[in-house]
């Protein structure tokens, strides 16, 4: 019997003719090199325990820049004409969650004019404490010629200046008489944008549920995202489609800037496939250790886009009988796959 009479039509199993001077036992055709598949997924599990070591050290870095406590930025008023300068004050405390009564810390002060031009100020060995926050005002010594934005920005630094501490920013807008006259601008209302400790302006996400597709293993389903560390984060993704799977992670993510961050993981992923071989239903199944690096983009406050390159060390072979017929079926899964998730944060 040819073995094109045995088998369904189908890109993802190939066998080939048994031996004539043998028995009736049938054998799949050479498949890609297993050691190339374990070194990817090495490859893949090296970057992601990278990933995750440098969000360790940005973990630690956060918690002692958290221990300065940086007031919002009040600017008054937030629209004016030519030539008029805002009052322009922030408060600089030490934590209650710190070591120590007090610190000493050096403050920066930037105006940047709407034509880029900037001027600063520095406040060398500030002494900061729990029981009382230090006043920090903005002389009123630039141009405000320019119409337009202007951004304020006001950082804190370490005693030896090696590490940023705590970072704001808000602007105000000069512009000319007719318009200014009725305004208000953002910042008045307490609405212009704030910036952490870290530099990031967007709110951080604890819980984010969405969809999740697999362009290689054609497969599509949901994924869900807990962050109970800035840092550090636990994804689960289940899929179904041409395979049916679910995985685990554990991922660490690392800020680039406002608006984009990369992350690596590792986790565990189980991979099933039915199939009938030889007449035969047939499951097809196996597990790995899988390995992902990824970046992540804000399109929104609460709306997430995750992009992905993910392996794992999946072989889904499995050995069928039917009477004297006896088969070793293959099914081709891709070691390394793309994988793009849309997420919206619930908190």
């Amino acid at each position: 019997m040819a073995t094109s009479d045995l088998l369904n039509a189908g890109p993802a199993r190939r066998f080939v003719p048994a031996d004539p001077r043998g028995a009736g036992e049938r054998r799949t055709a050479v498949m890609p090199d297993k050691h190339m598949k374990k070194m990817v997924l090495a490859m893949l599990v090296i970057a992601s325990f990278a990933c995750c070591a440098l969000s360790t050290a940005s973990l630690a870095f956060a918690a002692a820049a958290g221990d300065i406590d940086l007031g919002q930025i009040t600017v008054a008023p937030a629209r004016l004409s030519p030539g008029q300068h805002p009052n322009i004050e922030a408060r600089v405390g030490l934590s209650r969650r710190a070591a120590g009564a007090s610190r000493v810390v050096n403050v920066i002060a930037v105006v940047t004019r709407p034509d880029n031009r900037s001027r600063s100020w520095n406040w060398k060995k500030v002494r900061v404490s729990k029981d009382a926050a230090r006043t920090i005002t903005v002389p009123k010594e630039y141009e405000t010629s320019v119409v337009g934005a202007y951004r304020v920005e006001i950082l804190v630094y370490s005693d030896d200046m090696k590490r940023r501490l705590a970072r704001r920013t808000r602007t105000f807008d000069v512009a000319d008489r007719r318009e200014a006259r009725g305004k208000k601008g953002a910042a008045e209302d307490g609405k212009g944008p704030a910036v952490d400790a870290g530099g990031k302006g967007r709110e951080r996400a604890y819980l984010g549920l969405g969809l999740y597709g697999n362009t290689l293993n054609l497969a599509g389903g949901g994924m869900v995202l807990l962050w109970p560390s800035k840092n550090i984060g636990i994804e689960g993704i289940y899929t179904t489609g041409d395979f049916t799977s679910y995985e685990g992670r554990l991922i660490g993510k690392i800020g680039l800037s406002q608006a984009y961050s990369v992350y690596g993981g590792i986790g565990y992923i189980h991979v099933t496939k039915d199939e009938s071989i030889i007449g035969v239903p047939t499951r097809f199944s196996d597990s790995s250790v899988s390995g992902v690096v990824g970046v992540e983009a804000a399109l929104g406050r609460r709306m997430l886009l995750y992009v992905e390159a993910s392996g794992s060390a999946i072989e889904l072979e499995k050995n069928v009988a039917s009477g004297a017929q006896t088969v070793k079926a293959t099914v081709e899964y891709a070691p390394v796959t793309i994988g793009i998730g849309l997420v919206m944060t619930i908190f």
